[in-house]
């Protein structure tokens, strides 16, 4: 997955907008933007980039404690939600 930080170190993921390989291959270079691009928020931003393949959720969770305190509770619960929503979509692959 290909992504960029925006403004105030918010992740961007960049999203082909064609898989197929003739689209790719004839259609992509002639458009101005072969990306569709997805905001994340705050909290999606420091999640992704926690996401190194190596910590844990629960490390995850427990960064996120630390850092908003009682603003990110229930934390286990957003980040699985967060997770969900990511595998579903197919940006990340568990």
């Amino acid at each position: 997955m290909e992504w960029e930080t925006g403004e105030k170190d918010i992740i961007v993921l960049l999203i082909p907008k064609f898989h197929n390989k003739f689209l790719v291959k004839y259609v992509t270079p002639n458009l101005k933007h072969p990306f569709f691009h997805i905001k994340l928020d705050e909290y999606g931003s420091l999640i992704w980039n926690m996401c190194d393949g190596d910590t844990t959720i629960g490390q995850i969770s427990d960064e996120l404690t630390k850092i908003y305190g009682e603003n990110f509770d229930p934390s286990f619960q957003r980040i699985s939600n967060f997770f969900s929503q990511l595998i579903r979509d197919k940006f990340v692959v568990v």
